[in-house]
């Protein structure tokens, strides 16, 4: 069986395999568990409860949502799955996305601001020219993301998979890596 590319092998048979998207052609199958028991929403109910002041948005599924250039404050999206979202030139300040499933998502040119990205899993997400300000990747999975002219400032990688990343010019600023080191292009 192929799944993006590539084989799902042995993990088939295990119980973390799960339908991330109702998207027929989005099966992904992670090594790590899944959010369980996520709620759909559309957009204009985001945007409508985001307007009114709500930032708990924890277990919500806005998979291919368009959340270009939003600007986010203060949210919890933690556990909430953002497959093939759309997030380019957002900017996001002070939120907990951990264990959130970004699948695909462009993330391009984005502004991400002490920002919990904890266990999230960012694989093949465009991150391509973001910058990303004392932001927490720990453990996070980042395999085959472009992080292509990306610039990292403060930011915590520490035990975060980069396996088939693309770092091309890449710019690391006090940036603790996987390993625990600190890396400073600076």
């Amino acid at each position: 069986m192929q799944a993006l590319g590539g084989t799902l092998g042995n993990i088939v048979g295990t119980p973390r395999l799960r339908l991330l998207s109702v998207n027929e052609n989005l099966v992904e199958a992670l090594s790590l568990p899944l959010p369980a028991n996520s709620i759909a929403m559309d957009m204009a109910t985001f945007r409508d409860r985001y307007a009114a002041g709500e930032r708990n948005f924890r277990r919500v599924d806005l998979s291919g949502a368009d959340l270009g250039a939003i600007e986010l404050i203060s949210v919890f999206f933690d556990w909430a799955v953002l497959n093939e979202a759309n997030l380019e030139r957002a900017i996001i300040l002070e939120s907990q996305l951990s264990g959130t499933v970004l699948f695909r998502a462009n993330l391009k040119e984005a502004v991400l601001t002490e920002t919990d990205f904890y266990k999230a899993k960012l694989h093949q997400a465009n991150l391509e020219g973001a910058i990303l300000y004392r932001t927490r990747l720990r453990r996070a999975m980042l395999t085959g993301a472009n992080l292509t002219r990306a610039v990292l400032v403060e930011a915590d990688l520490l035990e975060a998979d980069l396996s088939g990343a693309d770092l091309t010019n890449a710019h690391f600023f006090r940036t603790r890596m996987p390993s625990g080191v600190i890396r400073d292009d600076g």
